[in-house]
């Protein structure tokens, strides 16, 4: 898997380099491709996602990624999780 970050806050990203941390651990040995923010994949929503992964013989995996904890979820739904106050869509 050869990651790509697109733009340069991924040095500052924390929580994406934690995320791609335990993701290329899963996968890391699968051909294909991993983009941190890569600008073209948000043309459709106006936002790139945090990360893209192109796997051979899988889908499209595209992560959101946000910075906190599964302690900090204070509610969680069907459709959404609640955390500090803030409730945030679930993805389908």
């Amino acid at each position: 898997m050869l990651f790509i970050p697109a733009i340069h806050t991924y040095s500052n990203d924390i929580a994406a380099q934690r995320a791609w941390q335990i993701l290329s651990q899963k996968i890391g040995g699968v051909d294909g491709y991993a983009y941190y923010k890569h600008p073209s994949l948000g043309i459709r929503t106006g936002s790139s996602p945090d990360l893209a992964i192109l796997a051979k013989g899988y889908d499209a995996l595209v992560v959101r990624v946000l910075n906190f904890q599964v302690i900090d979820i204070e509610k969680l739904s069907r459709f959404s999780w609640q955390s500090e106050g803030a409730s945030l869509p679930r993805g389908h």
